[in-house]
């Protein structure tokens, strides 16, 4: 699970770093007032939309909001192309399977923990879009 901490941290750093008041961040990013200081109080974690959301609005990498760092080289965010199959001993497998393998066993546990994240949020979205065809 994404840490509840490191969002509201990032949240507002990003907005001080971007001189952002809480409804300028609300109006850019579709969002409304009150959710927003939900997230940066840490009352509330947002879902992965409004992180997407925010993160645009923001100009920051939504992997960093969520409280993670992404690949680095240099100086610049490495971009990894997830949909790429590779060539491992004549079979093919995903690009993360590759990247995983790479990391050690602390970033190993992250990237699972944020998986998971990813999970239940889809299954969170994906319950909601379904009560709302069932009329609930």
């Amino acid at each position: 699970m994404a840490d509840i901490y490191k969002i509201k941290d990032r949240l507002s750093k990003a907005m001080k770093d971007r001189d952002m008041s809480a409804a300028d961040l609300a109006k850019a990013s579709n969002q409304d007032k009150a959710s927003i200081s939900r997230y940066l109080s840490g009352k509330t974690i947002p879902r992965q939309k409004a992180i997407k959301q925010m993160a645009e609005a923001l100009r920051v990498d939504p992997v960093w909001l969520l409280g993670y760092d992404p690949v680095v080289s240099g100086h610049e965010t490495e971009t990894i192309p997830f949909t790429v199959n590779i060539d491992v001993n004549g079979k093919q497998q995903p690009l993360i399977i590759e990247v995983y393998d790479k990391l050690n066993k602390a970033n190993r546990q992250n990237a699972v923990m944020y998986l998971n994240y990813l999970l239940k949020q889809q299954r969170d979205e994906e319950e909601g879009s379904d009560d709302s065809k069932m009329g609930r």
